[in-house]
């Protein structure tokens, strides 16, 4: 799945990878708050 992605953002440029890595930061940024509530 990672793999694929991947490839897809290189076939489809940098606007289309920038976004996803924005979109795999906003992912693991409420994973971390999540874990954060859950520790507290």
């Amino acid at each position: 799945m990672h793999a694929a992605k991947r490839v897809d953002a290189g076939r489809g440029g940098p606007r289309r990878a920038a976004a996803a890595a924005k979109a795999t930061g906003q992912r693991n940024a409420r994973r971390e708050r999540t874990v954060a509530a859950g520790l507290r």
